[in-house]
């Protein structure tokens, strides 16, 4: 094909007669030298430029890179020799050319820079085709591709590429084998230009052919590549066929092929495969097999097809499983060969066929290898060909396999099966019926696989209307079984057999037409069995959907003939079946579906039930359907009412007792500690309770006993049972538990009766009498009245109370006994109301027992509760028990009622209504306590007794649970009660109450407790407490009572309920108040505020409160008669703060802290003292105090004056180590302060003294920014650090917000824990900021009182602050006030020359306020400063002065007088100039920005001025502009828009202030070269002379920016006019010798740039040329 000529095809006709064709070919060969570097990058790169060069000369290069290569060749270091021997760490030169080739030839086709027809282009190419496939041949570079070049070439060279290839693919005469790397390239070129190699394909293929029979056997590399090879021929001819009609010859086809096809594939089977060793090159023929088999003759196939097909089947066993896909597709192709030609063709090996494919459908395919996936899909597809032509065959032979005894070939067999099951039912025919009968012979298979398959054909057979008749109960039945499975986790990722068979069985009801009649009604039979009973849920939904269609369709099938069932035979046995079982409903939403199943089912269980189900059941449907936890207990009980409803509803006698019957005889089927073995048993006693049959009842009641004595059951259920029976039947009942407790237990009964229980052999003994006593306690419990009171003396004397004296060996007997012991008392009690003469049996011997139990400590805790239960209910009851028992009792009962709070504390955090539940049970037992407590004060009436009984109150009387409280006080109340009835002073008794006034403080908490009950309560002890008082004291009991008569008008007003009974904490605390002033004697007060103190603790915030109140109220009135102890009263009240902060009543922290502020007023310095001792840092309790300190003006002024005077005191001090230490006082005295300032409270006082206050922070802070302190915690010895500069940092913040100041207070960061100068200057530069904006009026005041510490008698740090504060002030523009500024400045001038650098760098640095002056003063100043400036830019001592000077000087320019910056341009200029490339980056992005920011100056006739200077400078800054140092790139950039602006270039300079530095240093230039500004021009041409130096700089990043920046301009369209062209032709010959030598340039960015753009740069000189 033609190609017409290009211009880059006549540049490349001339090139041998251009001039410059030398120079052209130096910087070829130069580039080709830069391609053998040993850096990839640089190489790349050099490629990149040859390319380029190659687009304007592509015969040069192509002539100048065969040349370099064949020098290359030639050299002694690339000779085949040195090559073999050379290190393989980098590749030959000769190497690294053709891998440069690569680009080269891609951008040559891209562009379309060959010339196909020109004669010169295709003479080199084939030498250059040439010598690639040689070296390709010899072993070249595996990181080089050679095909890719080959193949690129090939889409104008394909007649080329094939001549120089079929050279080398030719039979060796000598028997030299053909290189693998040319069979590779002709695959390679077969796969990316498939059209156009197809005609070439039958004279390769021909020629293949008679390579493949020349080839070595055990050359293995040649026969992968060629079988490879071959495959990507034989997909290139499918794919001309398949698109013959848009191939330019349509007339090639398959048939063309079938000579080479035959040829190949007869040299593959019939000797390569035999004579091959190795596996993988065994798989690889074999796929080349199967890809050659299309091209196979009719002739062939016939002939050798089915030998073959053999032959095939033979290597499964002798190549093993990893050539077994291969295999399969070659086995599969002759397959679908032979039956398209004749499929008679495969009689003789068709059983050998189908039991090779049989083999690999039995291979379990790994779904992580999708080679094993493939082949067991291709072995099932060709069974599907197979089908179409021996459909008896291949059933038959299938249905055989299924009879082996294997798994393998039972699971290959059905998976086929149910493979082929999907076809249409008339294509299977009557081969149906054999898969049906052969299924339905094996259905007591075991192995889990099968049935999982076997299940699923059962699905499609009922599809195919298979399902049917006894056969098809068969399979439900087989289903049904699957459902039952009791292991539903699921195994390898599939579903549980389980859940698939619900699936299947649901499948069968809903989609399957035609299954009804062997589903209905034989799916009841399984509910009734115990086998099935994990089958219930799926097979009840089933019956559910069965029988709610045949309900509504009313057909005479739907009602159930029980008599034809085997096992479901009445519905009463269906009924208790199911309702037993829907007593447990969340197993697999079993409760859901029987009660679905129950509700469409009524009329076949009895036709009376239908409307009261109809109404029930959707309630109980709802709540299954709400909740997915259900509450057993609450579940039970509706469905027990259901069944006693129903029963009454059906009122049948006869019916009752079947059902009681079949309820009995289904025990069996239940676990023994099952939800519903129990709910069975529970429901035999609702059926009794419904039948009138005394034989009846009793033959139920032995059978509920003995399923009751299993072990494992539970006792309670069968109690209950016998409970329910009692309602009506309790003589029966006690006759039935008389005869069972002598059969059962009395026969066994050994000297000591209970001894049989320490046998381990007598457990069914323990169980019996357990049962017995549980029975008697429910049957006391559902009995009425009246039959009641005639058992009562039997059930007490013979069963109860024997057992109640022998049962302490036997923890299950006792809680048996103890629980039925409460429930006959209970029940007792109403037989109490109906007869007041009933007398409690045995009540002495009864309260004996449950002492003894109470009293041991082995016990369980539940026993010794339900014992005090036990005995609560007993003492209730007639006769009155003695003194003795009750002391007894009293003493067993407080210790199991303190173990018992323990107890319910914990209940509390774990279950509310067990914990609800015991706290009634216990106040039920403080009702006997109150007696008890009675009878031990009457016989021992002292104060210690009173005491004693208090401390054990006092713990209880605090905690948080109300009824322990209530408890507390209620005892109290009782012993305080008699005491003060009954005591009786004489000679030598005590003078007063000691204990009174500490129990009158603890009372005081409780009379503020916000239980009324306890309030009410605490108000009568408190008045008991004083009339005790009073009567030690000697006072007359009215004088008393007159006195606690408001205490009276309290209790009714505040806690009575009809009244408000709300608790009015300020009304009781100044009742409290008044009286305690009035009865409480001077050496009772400190006793008193000390038990109100403890009070603060308290688990109740109100009674909290109420202490604080009282205290306050005694303090205020007699605070001076404990004027010694105020102190230590101070200090345990900051104790107890601390304590409080950990609680809910830490909000009542403040009103003690007012309280220390009450005590202060008596003695100021001593508590200000004490708290400046407290730890460091200040606890919140401290912080509380000093706050509410501050509440007191008068006395925070006394306050401020301590503080100040105590920090002025040495602020820190020198450790030994030389560091420095913050003192604990001056610390403390600035917490102490900030606390104060912080409340808001002083804010007259701080403006006032806001002169000396900010001084005073300002020399602290300066003392502290390099102090620590540490201190030792004294509760746990860890050391706490704390900043003293932070400390003074939040002194500053509360000094601002004190004096409202809110913003400047918040602008002070306090995050620096150790810091210098440096970070203070900054925190208060940030703080006069604000100062500015928001409190200018502070700015005067702040200035005079930083002045006085600027001078030398100040220390380095404070003279650095303060100035720098000043000059913050002046830089901030000191609030608009002008004249203030000029003073600054003027001030700071004459601070120029202090000795140290930092203050006079920051006197630099507030010089630049200047330009907020006035004109006049700008006028008057300017002088002096520019001077300061420049003598700053000469400073040689400190580095920071001279940025400080260039930084400054840029920033004050633009207001500077014109005449002065005129008059000194070139003093600025001499003196920056040096800085932009003999400094730091700092200076240099200064120097540089002063260039910018004389831009302002760039106006008239200095506009040129500036263009001259600034000329001298642009090449640095463009070259700088890539710095790493962001401060000089921004500075660059600036400058640059400026010299831009200033060259009226306004739309490039608004793009390079937009630019983004990081898109690199070319897009930059690429920018300044398109502008067509001439001054920029000129100003770039000028850079050409003025950048070559920097090749030769130090800095590898000039040397590249230099490369692009003279790249960039030399390539700029008609940069030069004819008049100049000589002599810029000059300088372009140094830009490109430079670029040259760049080449060798140590730095690899540096290189790879230079051969980047060496490339353009010969592109733009041809383009001059031409």
């Amino acid at each position: 094909m033609s190609v017409p000529e290009s211009p880059q095809g006549s540049i490349a006709s001339s090139e041998e007669a251009n001039p410059e064709g030398l120079k052209i070919k130096t910087v070829i060969r130069s580039l080709l030298e830069s391609c053998c570097s040993n850096e990839q990058e640089v190489r790349q790169a050099a490629a990149h430029s040859l390319a380029l060069v190659g687009k304007q000369y592509p015969l040069l290069v192509l002539q100048e890179w065969h040349s370099e290569y064949s020098k290359g060749r030639k050299s002694p270091l690339t000779s085949p020799k040195s090559r073999r021997s050379s290190v393989k760490a980098q590749p030959a030169p000769v190497n690294r050319l053709t891998a440069a080739l690569q680009p080269v030839i891609a951008v040559f086709v891209k562009h379309n820079s060959l010339d196909p027809g020109d004669v010169n282009h295709r003479a080199i190419l084939g030498q250059i085709m040439a010598v690639l496939v040689e070296e390709m041949l010899q072993g070249g570079s595996k990181e080089i591709h050679y095909n890719t070049i080959l193949v690129d070439l090939s889409k104008s060279y394909m007649d080329k590429v094939m001549d120089v290839l079929l050279v080398h693919y030719q039979p060796g005469s000598a028997g030299v084998p053909i290189n693998p790397e040319v069979v590779e390239t002709l695959a390679s070129l077969a796969y990316h230009q498939p059209h156009q190699c197809v005609p070439f394909l039958k004279a390769i293929l021909s020629t293949t052919a008679h390579i493949m029979k020349s080839t070595k056997p055990n050359d293995t590399t040649i026969k992968t590549e060629i079988c490879k090879a071959i495959c990507r021929f034989s997909e290139a001819i499918l794919d001309y066929v398949s698109n013959v009609e848009e191939m330019p010859d349509s007339t090639v086809t398959v048939g063309h092929f079938h000579d080479e096809g035959d040829a190949i594939h007869e040299i593959l089977f019939t000797s390569w495969l035999p004579t091959t060793r190795e596996s993988k090159v065994k798989m690889q023929i074999l796929e080349c097999l199967a890809a050659v088999t299309p091209f196979l003759s009719r002739e062939c196939i016939l002939d050798k097809g089915p030998a073959m097909l053999s032959a095939l089947i033979g290597l499964y066993k002798k190549l093993g499983n990893n050539a077994f896909l291969e295999i399969t597709l070659c086995v599969s192709q002759l397959i679908d060969a032979i039956t398209a030609i004749s499929p008679a063709g495969l009689d003789h090996v068709l059983d050998l066929v189908l039991n090779a494919l049989f083999s690999q459908v039995c291979i379990v395919p790994d779904y992580t290898k999708p080679s094993t996936v493939k082949n067991h899909h291709e072995a099932i597809r060709s069974f599907d060909i197979l089908m179409k032509y021996y459909p008896e065959k291949v059933v038959s032979g299938l249905l055989q396999k299924f009879e082996n005894s294997e798994e393998k070939p039972r699971v290959g067999a059905l998976t086929v099966v149910k493979h082929l099951l999907n076809l249409p039912t008339k294509t299977l025919s009557y081969r149906l019926e054999e898969i049906t009968k052969s299924i339905h012979s094996n259905l007591v298979e075991q192995n889990p696989n099968v049935r999982r398959l076997m299940a699923q054909i059962i699905l499609m057979l009922g599809h195919h209307g298979s399902v049917t008749g006894e056969m098809g109960k068969d399979f439900v039945d087989f289903i049904v079984k699957l459902c039952a499975e009791s292991d539903r986790s699921s195994t390898s990722g599939s579903e549980p057999m389980a859940v698939m068979g619900d699936n299947i069985l649901q499948l069968l009801t809903n989609t399957v037409s035609g299954v009804e009649s062997v589903l209905w009604p034989f799916l009841l039979e399984y509910v009734m069995q115990e086998e099935f009973t994990l089958a219930v849920p799926a097979v009840t939904k089933s019956l559910a959907v069965l029988s709610k269609k045949h309900s509504g369709t009313e057909d005479e099938d739907f009602h159930v003939k029980f008599g034809n069932l085997q096992f479901c035979s009445s519905p009463m046995a269906l009924f208790g079946r199911l309702i037993v079982l829907s007593s447990n409903p969340q197993i697999d939403k079993r409760g859901t579906n029987i009660l679905n199943f129950l509700k469409s089912f009524s009329s076949n269980i009895h036709p009376a039930l239908t409307e009261l189900w109809d109404s029930r059941f959707p309630l109980l449907l709802h709540y299954l359907d709400q909740h997915d936890n259900v509450e057993n207990s609450q579940w039970n009980n509706w469905l027990l009412d259901l069944l006693s409803d129903s029963l009454a509803k059906i009122n049948d006698e006869e019916w009752c007792r079947k059902m009681a019957n079949c309820l009995v005889h289904q025990f069996a089927l239940y676990g023994n500690a099952s939800i519903e073995k129990s709910f069975a048993i529970q429901s035999v006693g609702y059926v009794l309770d419904q039948v009138k049959n005394d034989k009846v009842v009793m033959d139920n009641l032995s059978a509920l006993f003995l399923a009751a004595q299993e072990t494992g059951s539970v006792e309670e259920s069968c109690a209950k049972a016998f409970g329910i029976s009692a309602r009506r039947h309790l003589k029966l009942v006690m006759n039935k538990l008389e005869t069972l407790y002598k059969t059962q237990v009395m026969k066994k009964k050994s000297p000591s009766f209970f001894g049989l229980f320490h046998k381990s052999g007598e457990e069914s003994h323990q169980r019996s009498l357990s049962i017995i006593l549980y029975s008697i306690g429910q049957a006391a419990r559902h009995t009425g009245t009246e039959d009641l009171a005639k058992f009562s003396d039997k059930m007490v004397k013979e069963f109860l109370c024997p057992a109640l004296l022998n049962c302490r060996n036997s923890e299950n007997i006792q809680e048996a006994v103890l629980s039925a012991l409460s429930e006959v008392t209970i029940a007792f009690h109403k037989v109490l109301v109906e007869n007041e003469q009933f007398v409690m049996p045995l009540q002495d011997d009864l309260l004996s027992a449950i002492i003894v139990i109470l009293q041991d400590n082995l016990i369980s805790l539940t026993s010794k509760q339900m014992a005090l239960i036990a005995m609560t209910n007993l003492i209730q009851l007639p006769p009155p028990i003695s003194q003795l028992t009750r002391c007894s009792m009293l003493k067993a009962s407080f210790n199991t009622l303190f173990n018992s709070f323990l107890e319910a504390d914990c209940y509390k955090h774990e279950d509310y209504k067990v914990a609800r539940e015991l706290e009634i049970k216990l106040t039920s037992i403080a009702d006997s306590l109150h007696i008890l407590i009675k009878e031990l004060l009457k016989q021992d009436m002292e104060q210690s007794t009173v005491d004693e009984i208090f401390t054990m109150l006092e713990t209880w009387l605090r905690l948080d649970q109300p009824l322990s409280r209530e408890l507390s006080v209620n005892i109290l109340m009782g012993a305080l009660d008699v005491y003060s009835k009954n005591v009786k002073l004489g000679v030598g008794s005590p003078t007063n109450f000691t204990p009174g006034p500490y129990m009158i403080g603890a009372m005081v908490a409780r009379c503020h407790d916000p239980s009324m009950s306890v309030r009410k309560t605490a108000l009568g002890c408190l008045q008991y407490l004083l009339r005790i008082l009073g009567v030690y004291e000697g006072l007359s009991p009215e004088t008393v009572e007159a006195s606690i008569e408001q205490l009276h008008t309290l209790n009714t007003r505040c806690n009575n309920i009809e009244l408000s009974g709300k608790l009015d904490g300020p009304a009781i605390s100044e009742s409290l108040v008044n009286v305690l002033n009035e009865r409480v004697q001077h050496h009772h007060v400190l006793t008193l505020l000390d038990s109100l103190s403890d009070g603060l603790l308290d688990s109740q915030m109100t009674s909290v409160a109420g202490c604080i109140a009282v205290f306050e109220g005694i303090v205020s009135v007699r605070g001076s008669e404990v004027f010694q102890n105020i102190p230590g009263l101070a200090s345990k009240l900051h104790f107890k703060m601390t304590m409080m902060s950990v609680d809910e009543s830490s909000d009542l922290m403040g009103r003690v802290a007012v309280n220390i502020r009450h005590l202060a007023a008596h003695n100021c310095r001593g508590i200000v003292t004490s708290l400046l001792r407290s730890e460091l840092p200040f606890d919140g309790a401290a912080k509380l105090i000093w706050a509410a300190l501050a509440e007191d003006v008068k006395l925070s002024t006394d306050i401020f004056d301590i503080l100040l005077e105590l920090g002025n005191e040495h602020p820190t001090r020198q450790t030994v180590n030389g560091s420095f230490s913050a003192d604990a006082i001056a610390l403390a005295s600035i917490c102490a302060l900030t606390i104060m300032m912080e409340t808001h409270r002083l804010e007259t006082l701080c403006r006032q003294e806001f002169g000396r206050l900010f001084s005073h922070f300002v020399v602290i802070a300066s003392h502290f920014v390099g102090a620590k302190y540490e201190r030792k915690k004294s509760d746990s010895g860890v050391i706490v650090s704390i900043s003293p500069f932070v400390t003074t940092l939040e002194g500053f913040r509360a000094l601002f917000s004190s004096i409202n100041c809110l913003v400047v207070a918040h602008s002070i960061s306090t995050e620096h824990l150790l810091a210098d100068i440096p970070v203070l200057r900054a925190v208060l530069g940030k703080v006069i900021k604000s100062v500015v904006l928001h409190a200018p009026h502070l700015l005067q005041t702040m200035v005079s009182s930083l002045l006085p510490l600027c001078n030398s008698d100040s220390s380095e740090g404070v003279r650095e602050t303060s100035v720098s504060l000043l000059s913050d002030i002046a830089l901030e523009k000191a609030g608009g006030d002008l004249v203030l500024i000029s003073s600054i400045v003027s001030a700071l001038l004459k601070a120029v020359a202090d000795h140290s650098s930092r203050v006079r760098a920051t006197v630099l640095h507030g010089l630049t306020a200047i330009q907020f002056c006035n004109t006049s003063d700008i006028e008057s100043l300017a002088e002096a400063t520019i001077n300061a400036f420049i003598v700053g830019l000469e400073d040689e001592k400190s580095v920071d002065v001279s940025l400080t000077a260039l930084k400054g000087f840029c920033c004050i320019l633009p207001i500077l007088p014109h005449h002065f910056v005129h008059s000194s341009i070139d003093l600025i200029s001499l003196k920056v100039r040096p800085y932009v490339e003999m400094s730091g980056n700092e200076h240099r992005a200064a120097a540089i920005r002063m260039y910018g920011a004389l831009s302002k100056f760039a106006e008239g006739t200095f506009r040129s001025v500036y263009l001259d200077h600034c000329q001298t400078v642009l090449g640095p800054v463009l070259l700088y502009s890539t710095s790493s140092h962001k401060e000089t790139r921004e500075a660059c950039m600036k400058t640059l828009e400026a010299i831009l602006t200033a060259a009226e270039e306004h739309e490039l300079a608004t793009e390079v202030s937009k630019y983004n530095i990081s898109k690199g240093f070319e897009h930059l230039m690429e920018k300044f070269v398109k502008s067509t500004n001439k001054e920029i021009d000129g100003m770039l041409h000028s850079l050409i002379g003025q950048c070559l130096g920097y090749f030769r700089s130090s800095n590898p990043s000039l040397r590249k920016n230099a490369i692009v920046l003279l790249s960039k301009i030399l390539c700029k369209e008609n940069v030069y006019g004819d008049q100049s062209k000589g002599t810029e032709e000059e300088l372009f010959a140094g830009v490109l010798g430079g670029t040259l030598d760049l080449l060798k340039d140590p730095d690899i960015e540096v290189r790879k740039t230079a051969a980047l753009y060496i490339g353009d740069l010969v592109t733009v000189q041809a383009t001059w040329n031409s």
